[in-house]
């Protein structure tokens, strides 16, 4: 059976080491998986905003600090959004 065929996958022992052989679509599902590498990221330079935090603060906190004020943007945005679609 040809290998571009096999439906699952399976082992194969070649000059004494076991082999895993992957079946096409584990292939597949393998190279259409996320990986953590991939995902969409924001990045900021620390020396871009480090002037609106106080000395000392850490990247950790500040951004903490940004997502918070970010999640109060957003609320006030579907704030605005409600008031605006219930006149």
């Amino acid at each position: 059976m040809s290998l571009h065929y096999a439906l699952y996958d399976y082992f194969v022992i070649f000059k004494g080491v076991i082999i895993k052989l992957f079946c096409k679509c584990t292939i597949f599902e393998i190279m259409t998986e996320e990986k953590p590498n991939q995902k969409e990221q924001i990045k900021l330079k620390i020396e871009n905003i480090q002037g609106f935090f106080k000395k000392g603060v850490s990247p950790r906190e500040m951004q903490d600090v940004i997502l918070r004020l970010l999640q109060d943007y957003q609320q006030k945005r579907l704030r605005a959004e409600r008031n605006r679609d219930a006149r």
